[in-house]
């Protein structure tokens, strides 16, 4: 019975950070039931560069423009 406390706590935290962060992964079920997730890099990315932990902590590399 405590596992199930607890998960439902973990359920409703868990819904609460999506509702305030957002949710980056995109759930899809192929016609053969297989369910696959998908994320936005480029959202994940610009999530880092606003987070002030770990924006210090990127380093980019130049782009070979030729």
């Amino acid at each position: 019975m405590r596992g199930m406390i607890l998960y439902n706590a973990l359920n409703c935290f868990q819904e609460t950070i999506q509702k305030l962060v957002g949710n980056l992964t995109e759930k899809v079920t192929a016609h053969s039931g297989n369910i696959f997730y998908f994320s936005d890099v480029g959202q994940a990315i610009a999530k880092n560069y606003a987070n002030p932990l770990t924006h210090f902590a990127m380093q980019d590399y130049p782009e070979d423009g030729g």
